[in-house]
């Protein structure tokens, strides 16, 4: 990995510990699409991430933004 790319990392892990969100969602954000792309996130990931203030049952299933 590039040296700014390291420091690119820090930064997202820096603030992520800020914010409260457990740091392995950097990881999941980078594997789970290419950068061009996107990841609808289902139920068992917002509650993995806790990406909610309490558990999801069921998430939208549209796949586009529109029907969401």
């Amino acid at each position: 990995m590039c040296r700014e790319a390291i420091q690119n990392t820090k930064k997202y892990l820096q603030y992520y510990d800020a914010v409260g969100v457990d740091q392995s969602f950097y990881r999941f954000t980078l594997e789970a699409a290419p950068a061009n792309d996107i990841q609808w996130m289902t139920a068992v990931e917002a509650n993995l991430y806790d990406m909610a203030s309490q558990s999801i049952t069921q998430l939208s299933q549209g796949t586009a933004c529109d029907e969401r």
